[in-house]
């Protein structure tokens, strides 16, 4: 059984400026205590103030590749875990806003919120990545689905291009039964 954390993390109630954005907030903490926690789970400690802050910015930086634009929309299809808050930062830090699609809802709700919306892109987790992939049937404007607790997808060098593309070439030239 866990510890229950002690009772001054919970003593919050102390005035914050307005002005700043939650990213801005996690960079600083970033910067002030990189090693503390930021995000535990009942099993550990999923994320430092650094971690967060780092796969917040790959997340945004991610996101503005796949052509995320300020002011654009992201739906967020996931679980309540840490990879969520990542996501919601990740777009965040992209200059986006995000969408919260609650698992449970129908596909048919989901799909009508991506739509008013405008969304093209979905984040989500391995345990609704089936989901995710249904409502692009829904939503044709729909073009990226990203897992955020899966692999890192990595470019292929060129050697693998070429071993794929000669694997290929070579069930090409088999007969077909």
């Amino acid at each position: 059984m866990t510890q229950a954390p002690p009772a001054e993390w919970f003593d919050t109630d102390r005035p914050f400026p307005a002005d700043r954005l939650i990213t801005e907030w996690t960079a600083a903490a970033a910067a002030a205590h990189p090693d503390r926690p930021a995000l535990v789970t009942d099993a550990d400690t999923a994320y430092t103030h650094a971690e967060l802050d780092l796969a917040a910015r790959r997340t945004g930086a991610f996101l503005r590749a796949m052509g995320v634009r300020p002011n654009s929309f992201v739906a967020l299809l996931t679980g309540h875990h840490p990879e969520a808050v990542r996501g919601l930062m990740g777009v965040h830090r992209a200059d986006a806003a995000y969408v919260p699609l609650d698992p449970r809802w129908p596909l048919d709700r989901m799909a009508r919120v991506l739509r008013q919306a405008g969304c093209r892109r979905v984040l989500t987790d391995s345990a609704h990545l089936k989901r995710a992939f249904e409502l692009k049937a829904f939503v044709p404007a729909l073009s990226d689905v990203v897992c955020l607790d899966g692999p890192v997808a990595t470019t292929p060098s060129a050697a693998e291009r070429a071993q794929v593309g000669e694997f290929w070439d070579y069930v090409a030239a088999q007969d077909d039964p």
